[in-house]
């Protein structure tokens, strides 16, 4: 019987991925801090065949997501080990939010501003926007008119300086 093939063979621990959330507007910098750093940068969802864990690799992809498409190569490359920089914006779903960050160990940065006061209405729409209910469902949740629940995000997206649902969901985790 070849040894290498029984079950009680130690498995090295695998690293998780590394996934950066950044500001639109920030994706640039952060591509320009990692280029030197690292074996393999690229600019784009595309990934090699083979191997199918790149985990060793030394990779890290930067960039935005545009498309559901983009969603789904976003999640295949942390579920293949490669570190990713990605902007935020509301094209990231929820789902994808939260293959996140089950797969790979997410940090989320943007610059640093006031705290806000959001009333409660509007921090209890963006907790559960961020547990990947959609609008719709949370208005029913929270027994408010779909109409009434856009006007309490865009109150919140304003007081927090955002524009998109998916930077305010990161500014409220990042404290502001």
């Amino acid at each position: 019987m070849n040894p290498a093939a029984t079950d009680n063979a130690p498995v090295a621990a695998r690293r998780r991925p590394r996934c950066l959330l950044v500001a639109a507007d920030e994706l640039r910098t952060a591509f320009d801090r990692e280029r030197g750093r690292r074996a393999v940068v690229q600019t784009s969802w595309d990934l090699p065949v083979s191997p199918w864990d790149l985990a060793g690799a030394d990779m890290l992809c930067v960039a935005a997501v545009t498309s559901a498409a983009d969603g789904d190569a976003l999640v295949r490359a942390v579920a293949r080990g490669v570190d990713v920089i990605v902007a935020v914006d509301d094209a990231v779903p929820a789902a994808v939010r939260r293959d996140l960050h089950r797969l790979a160990d997410v940090t989320v940065t943007l610059p640093v501003v006031e705290r806000v006061d959001l009333s409660a209405d509007q921090r209890q729409i963006l907790e559960l926007l961020g547990e990947g209910a959609s609008l719709p469902e949370v208005a029913d949740s929270l027994y408010l008119s779909l109409r009434t629940a856009e006007r309490r995000l865009s109150g919140a997206k304003r007081l927090l300086g955002v524009r998109s649902t998916a930077e305010a969901l990161v500014a409220v985790a990042a404290g502001r």
